[in-house]
């Protein structure tokens, strides 16, 4: 393998903690001179991007369909997706004798077709002689390219192209389930529509990583909308994404997002909704419900 030799870095402004005021960095900043022999710095070759989000009906162009499983309904137009799922959640209410003569309301349309899902969790293999990152098969452990997935934001997918290239010009391998070798084996990211930052953790089979050091200082030079690098030991053979243990490796292991009002603090390993436009409506329609006059506390 090339080795990597990266030029001197120019000085760039730290990318702020949180806040709005990222929303002047440019989305996707441009690479400097080739820094590996012969060929471009990896993220520079042109980028597979999905279609722009948009809020009107229309079908679901992406490039990985129909080879990925991840949106069944994807042939169908979106309001035509909405009462196949509202059918899928009445049929299963209905094989419960209590909850049977429930009357499943309409569903709530996400405001966001596309770019919408802010929590993407990937698996790295290699596939022949090329590393994929992308999703299983259903009812498998077979691979499918997930890369410029059309409900990822765009910066999402513009982080994970340039980590494809990585694996190959950095020499990382990817795990490889079967022999229990290899390196990297998910990738774990978040992006917040609030401040249009992504925070990424590399789960690795083991801490050793020689390839961290130029790896990171190559993300961070191309990316200023990534606000932090977290590295997670997973050294047990099995299905579970997380290992136990969490190292930072540059920036920070929490992201900020806003759900209306109230904005949270999100760190690597905690769940939260992958939908921050939806989950405002499910938040907003449970204090509703919960008709608090404000001293129950």
């Amino acid at each position: 393998p090339k080795k990597f030799s990266p030029q001197k870095q120019q000085e760039q402004k730290r990318f702020p903690q949180s806040g709005p005021s990222s929303r002047n960095e440019r989305p996707f900043p441009t690479g400097g001179p080739g820094r590996f022999p012969d060929r471009q710095p990896f993220g520079a070759r042109q980028e597979r991007r999905a279609p722009e989000t948009q809020t009107r009906e229309q079908r679901h162009p992406c490039p990985h369909f129909p080879a990925c499983y991840g949106c069944p309904f994807a042939k169908f137009p979106y309001l035509q997706q909405l009462e196949k799922k509202h059918t899928l959640v009445t049929t299963a209410l209905s094989s419960y004798p209590t909850l049977a003569s429930l009357q499943v309301p309409p569903l709530v349309p996400s405001p966001r077709q596309f770019g919408y899902r802010t929590r993407v969790k990937l698996v790295v293999r290699r596939v022949g002689s090329k590393p994929v990152i992308g999703l299983y098969i259903p009812e498998t452990h077979k691979v499918t390219d997930a890369s410029a997935c059309a409900v990822h934001p765009r910066q999402v997918n513009s982080v994970v192209q340039a980590l494809l290239e990585a694996i190959e010009e950095l020499n990382i391998p990817p795990y490889d389930e079967e022999k229990d070798t290899g390196l990297l084996r998910y990738l774990d990211l978040r992006y917040s529509l609030w401040s249009h930052q992504v925070l990424l953790t590399l789960v690795t089979r083991n801490m050793h990583f020689p390839q961290a050091r130029d790896l990171i200082r190559e993300l961070e030079r191309r990316f200023p909308f990534l606000s932090g690098i977290v590295q997670n030991i997973h050294d047990k053979p099995g299905n579970v994404i997380w290992g136990e243990r969490f190292y930072p490796l540059f920036g920070r292991d929490s992201l900020v997002e806003k759900f209306g009002p109230l904005k949270l603090n999100i760190p690597v390993s905690a769940f939260a909704q992958a939908n921050p436009p939806v989950a405002r409506k499910i938040y907003e329609l449970v204090l509703e419900w919960a008709l608090l006059k404000g001293d129950e506390i």
